[in-house]
């Protein structure tokens, strides 16, 4: 396990928020004319990094872009975090006679790239290691957001869109992240009350499940 990260507070909303960058960073590319990096994934938060980061940072020590490095060598596998060289991940590690190891720098200069064809100016590249680098500075007057946050602004303005916004959970004052569902399956006219009923009811479930931090 990377020795940045404390077994006994690896909770849920800390592998959450390692999920998501990893998510991010894995897969960051140079996107068609006008497209977001939010295509990339069917979940996006509206929430800023820099506030997700800060939800969970007194349980995250030492450089978060070598923790994330690391973390693109493990997977959780049957409640713990796993060492492994998988199908998706030779990118990113190597197997050797000392076991696997992380590629030095490949995850970090990995790009997302946006062009913006209602402008003159040359499409806008930022490397993995310069948005996650942004992540732990706290948010100033002149940079509130993360570099992705930023960098999605070019194009669309939904990722982090909603800046250092967040909700509390039914019931609390207990602060979460907010979310955006996407690329959902489409519903007919008869079909969408009860299927919004439903996701409702999903929702408030999973508020009441998890009204008490994670211990």
């Amino acid at each position: 396990m990377p020795r940045d990260l404390i077994p006994k507070k690896i909770t849920g909303d800390v592998l959450g928020f390692f999920s998501i960058v990893l998510s991010y960073a894995k897969s960051a590319m140079t996107f068609a004319p006008d497209k977001s990096p939010k295509t990339l994934l069917s979940i996006m938060p509206r929430t800023n990094f820099k506030t997700l980061y800060m939800l969970v940072a007194n349980r995250i020590a030492g450089d978060l872009l070598r923790t994330v490095e690391h973390l693109a060598c493990y997977k959780w596998v049957g409640g713990a975090l796993v060492l492994c060289v998988c199908s998706d991940d030779v990118k990113f590690c190597t197997r050797t006679t000392r076991g696997i190891i992380v590629k030095p720098k490949v995850l970090a200069r990995q790009a997302f790239v946006v062009t913006d064809t209602s402008s003159s100016s040359p499409p806008d590249q930022l490397t993995v290691e310069n948005w996650i680098n942004s992540i732990v500075k706290p948010p100033t007057r002149d940079e509130p957001d993360d570099l992705l946050t930023t960098l999605d602004e070019r194009v669309d303005g939904s990722i982090g869109g909603l800046g250092n916004r967040l909700e509390e959970l039914l019931g609390t004052t207990r602060p979460a992240p907010i979310w955006e569902f996407r690329s959902l399956d489409k519903r007919t006219v008869e079909e969408f009350k009860p299927w919004v009923q439903q996701v409702e009811e999903e929702v408030i479930m999973w508020h009441k499940k998890y009204r008490n931090p994670p211990g």
